[in-house]
């Protein structure tokens, strides 16, 4: 009888196919999670792509749908401008934009309110908000924010006018014919659209 044949594994020979085996299951444990990690990171930065996307055509369809309307002011004062915007060179550090606009949704004309709506975007601190009031003549206070975008490196806003790209605005009896729009985040950098208007449409 052939001993050698009948031999079986020695105790290093198993400790050896332990430590293989653990070093493959090891292996294969991080591939997993890196695989798991890039999925969600994709799926984040998907989800942050399509809210940025939803944003840029909430601020595009306001501005599509803006007014000019003659201010009206009290006692004798001259009232402010429904379509402005300024920067941090004239406030406190961030950007804002104030408008009147048309075609607010009021589904079978139920809400005690028209269809004009008086908007501002208000960019600050690196977050970006809407503030909508519930009636023309609201106080400011009474305004509702929501918050758009809170990873926001820069929002500015540009706009053409008789050939001129301008920096602000203030003229409260015409639009802009145009308005470049530019976001520039930490994860997608500059992203930029041009919305056209149309200056003549009056409330």
């Amino acid at each position: 009888m052939n001993r050698e044949a009948e031999r079986g594994f020695t105790l290093v020979e198993m400790m050896l196919a332990i430590v293989i085996f653990s070093l493959l299951s090891l292996t294969a444990m991080m591939i997993f999670k890196g695989v798991l990690r890039n999925s969600e990171i994709t799926q984040r930065k998907s989800t942050q792509m399509v809210q940025l996307q939803r944003v840029l055509t909430l601020i595009e369809r306001d501005f599509t749908h803006a007014l000019t309307r003659t201010p009206a002011g009290l006692a004798g004062q001259p009232g402010i401008p429904e379509f402005m915007a300024r920067g941090a060179e004239e406030g406190d550090g961030g950007y804002r934009v104030t408008m009147i606009r048309n075609y607010w949704h009021n589904p079978g004309a139920r809400l005690p309110r028209s269809t004009l709506e008086r908007v501002e975007y208000r960019f600050q601190k690196g977050r970006l908000d809407r503030l909508s009031s519930p009636a023309l003549n609201s106080p400011p206070s009474a305004a509702r924010s929501v918050a758009l975008l809170s990873d926001v490196l820069r929002f500015q806003l540009r706009f053409y006018y008789q050939g001129e790209w301008l920096a602000a605005w203030h003229a409260s009896t015409w639009l802009p014919q145009a308005v470049e729009i530019t976001v520039e985040t930490g994860s997608f950098g500059v992203v930029r659209r041009i919305v056209p208007l149309s200056p003549e449409e009056k409330s």
